[in-house]
């Protein structure tokens, strides 16, 4: 997601398109009309409507990640400039946090791989000395082919279950 609202956000604006000119059309002019979710709402309410709309912190796995017996964790998400610094304020104070990819700094979205180039590059390691957990199995599959080890985070039991199975310390 750039900076601003991306489509599938709730608080996305459509643009309906409007044609200039007597003949043949040249010129489409998008006017924003509201969507539906902020009609009635000031700037304010919006804005907490839409950062805090589906970011919630998964409290099982905040009390598991502190537990994993790893180097380094990072946050990697896809969200635009505004919704990346509410994620950002949810996650700080968190010690076992050591940074955020967040597209938007990025440059480049999950499942694409140059999103995950990036993160390897800059935490300077080898795919295989890397795992990448997301609940997306597309992205998942996307961090795999470019040679981390994946898994799907389906809950914080299953999580810490398969981190076992591949021996890594709890």
């Amino acid at each position: 997601m750039q900076a601003g609202l991306a489509a599938g956000d709730p608080g996305a604006v459509r643009p309906q398109t409007r044609w200039t000119g007597s003949k043949a059309p040249r010129c489409r002019i998008g006017i924003a009309r509201p969507h539906r979710t902020c009609r009635g709402s000031d700037g304010a309410a919006f804005l907490d409507r839409w950062l805090g709309g589906n970011v919630q912190l998964n409290q099982a796995l905040l009390d598991v990640i502190p537990c994993l017996g790893v180097e380094r964790v990072y946050l990697a998400s896809d969200q635009g400039s505004r919704r990346g610094a509410y994620v950002e304020q949810l996650y700080q104070g968190q010690r076992w946090l050591d940074g955020a990819f967040l597209s938007h700094r990025v440059s480049h979205r999950k499942p694409d791989p140059r999103y995950f180039d990036h993160i390897l590059r800059t935490v300077d390691r080898a795919p295989t000395e890397c795992l990448f957990v997301d609940d997306n199995a597309a992205c998942v599959a996307a961090a795999t082919a470019v040679g981390t080890a994946g898994i799907q985070f389906v809950d914080a039991l299953s999580l810490t279950s398969e981190l076992a199975a591949r021996g890594l310390p709890l």
